[in-house]
């Protein structure tokens, strides 16, 4: 189940990415790095023992894995700081900020193959009935390694950054002035800012929203970049913006219907798909209307082909 939510317009017809996607996907299956390997990345089943991908309601579920050998950046900083000790006590000398990069990058590619190595997975939905993509990832960045992995392996992935008619952080500061729009429900959670580029950010948890003390902090100008919503009984989450959801939690009520498959790993992954797509079908464009509409197509932001 997702628990984030980065969504993207297909700049293209979905469908035309899910054909070589099918063939892809079996194709470059994950593989674990092997001694001196940095990094490995590959499509992994979501469920061990399971099928490579999942297809249902005119949607594609699948999962992307990524795996990399890194030095911590606190050990990186220690190794640093002792190389250059031991040749300013040497030799006598200062070092300065060229030989330091010289002996950082020396220093990473001695010690990044001993590392241990991390991983990380972000699960994928391509929904060709209304050509969006839905990513489960906390960080764009990481969301987009995904996105590239894919275009890699099937030649183009164009994206569309889905774009609103009004300012989040003016309509959000409008909610939490006074209220939200039919069906959603503030949250207990959210982050201000004061104005200007360089202005302090504040971080409000476990409050009321619509209490004296924040309406005071609008008051004195901040704005809403960040704030937490239920929408219409059936999800929670953060929104900070609105393509891009954090903490996302279906409801107990939607997710009673599930208990029927809970000890059957293939059938309850196809329960949860099923489920998600339904759900984020009618939570996007729900969310646009909130913000003013979202633009046409030709008038979002190219991310990537």
């Amino acid at each position: 189940m997702f628990s984030n939510l980065i969504i993207y317009h297909t700049a293209c017809n979905a469908i035309d990415i899910i054909e070589p996607l099918r063939k892809a996907i079996p194709d470059n299956v994950f593989t674990p790095v092997v001694p001196l390997q940095l990094r490995a990345v590959g499509f992994e089943a979501l469920v061990s023992g399971g099928p490579a991908f999942h297809e249902q309601q005119n949607a594609l579920l699948f999962q992307v894995k990524v795996q990399e050998r890194k030095i911590a950046p606190a050990a990186l900083r220690e190794a640093v700081a002792a190389e250059i000790t031991e040749i300013e006590t040497e030799q006598a000398r200062k070092v300065y900020r060229k030989e330091r990069l010289s002996i950082k990058a020396d220093l990473i590619e001695a010690l990044t193959p001993a590392q241990l190595p991390t991983s990380r997975s972000a699960q994928v939905i391509i929904d060709a009935k209304h050509n969006l993509v839905f990513i489960n990832s906390a960080s764009i960045a990481r969301g987009e390694q995904a996105i590239n992995f894919v275009r890699e392996k099937i030649g183009s992935f164009p994206l569309l950054i889905p774009e609103v008619r009004n300012s989040p952080a003016a309509v959000m500061t409008k909610w939490v002035d006074k209220k939200p729009p039919r069906k959603f429900l503030l949250g207990d959670w959210c982050k201000l800012k004061e104005p200007g580029e360089f202005g302090a950010a504040a971080t409000l948890d476990k409050s009321d929203l619509t209490s004296e003390a924040v309406q005071g902090l609008l008051a004195e100008g901040k704005t809403v970049e960040a704030v937490a919503l239920a929408w219409d009984q059936k999800v929670v989450f953060r929104c900070h913006e609105p393509w891009h959801l954090k903490r996302l939690r279906l409801s107990l009520e939607l997710l009673e219907g599930l208990d029927d498959v809970q000890d059957e790993p293939v059938a309850r992954c196809d329960a949860d798909f099923t489920l998600m797509v339904d759900t984020f079908r009618d939570l996007f464009p729900a969310v646009g209307r909130a913000f003013g509409g979202w633009l046409e197509a030709g008038q979002m932001n190219l991310r990537g082909e």
